[in-house]
Order: structure tokens, then sequence, then C-alpha cells
């Protein structure tokens, strides 16, 4: 496999499923090029429910914050990422409630850096994306059950 999407959630760089991310990157270290990464911080499954500074410091909050480059560096990275060493592209959509884009694309550049450290081989390129919202048309509407209008309820 030379490309892949991946969908994680912060706390996932973290306590038992950190060694399954380690693990997956050991597999991929030889051969993955490109991979664009989701990164759900803050709980919930499909969208954040904390804030990043809600946090309070906890391992997800340590995990995820690269602000204080060069250390310490996250075991995620530094373990994971970094061995993968044909990876050229990474993409990574930061999904965080209190984080603008600025925030977003200097936590990218910061990760493109510890990437770039000490790398032997070429560069990766980090970039930092976000998914494209589709306009749907007009949202149905569930109506009650005196005012069906079709046999489907909207």
């Amino acid at each position: 496999m030379r490309y892949t999407r991946l969908e994680m959630l912060g706390r996932d760089f973290t306590g038992p499923a950190l060694k399954e991310w380690v693990e997956l990157c050991g597999c991929w270290a030889g051969g993955l090029r490109g991979l664009r990464l989701k990164i759900l911080i803050g709980g919930g499954i499909f969208e954040p429910t904390a804030s990043f500074a809600s946090l309070n410091n906890n391992a997800e909050a340590q995990a995820m914050d690269i602000s204080k480059f060069p250390e310490p560096r996250p075991e995620w990275i530094e373990e994971g990422l970094r061995r993968m060493g044909k990876l050229r592209e990474l993409e990574v959509e930061l999904c965080v409630l209190d984080w603008d884009d600025g925030q977003k694309i200097a936590w990218c550049e910061s990760l493109e850096t510890i990437l770039n450290e000490r790398r032997e081989g070429g560069e990766v390129r980090v970039r930092c994306v976000e998914r494209l919202m589709e306009d749907r048309g007009p949202k149905r509407e569930i109506v009650g059950e005196g005012e069906k209008q079709d046999g489907y309820g909207y």
C-alpha cells in the first residue's frame, strides 16, 4: 500500500491504543508514501465535544501539544510517524473546537519540522487540510403523525 486515509481520535495516541498505532506505523514503514490523517481532539466519535483548553493537560492534550518543540516529542510521532521512512506526503485534518485555522496551520508546520529533523532521505511535506462541506440542498423535515404528506413521513 502506498497511500491511505485514516481517522483517529486524539486519545488513540495515548495508553494501550498507542502501542497499536506504533505497530501500524511499523507495518507501513517500508512503503507508505502518502497518508491523510484526520485527528479528532476532544472526545466524541464523529465531532469534538470538548475544547482543547478544557482537556486540562490530560494525556490526550499532552500527546497533541507539540508546541514545546523540540522536547518532549510525543511518542506517537517519534516512535510512529518518524518510523515511516518512505512517507513523503502527510495531509492532516484537525478537528478541534477551539482552534482557528491559524492554530491548525501552525500545528502542522511544527509537525513537519519534527518529522524532518535529522531525517535521512527525502523530506515529508505536511499539509493542513479540512473537509469540504457540500451543500446538499434543503434539509428534510419530519412532520408529526397527523401531518404526513406522503408514506415516508416527510
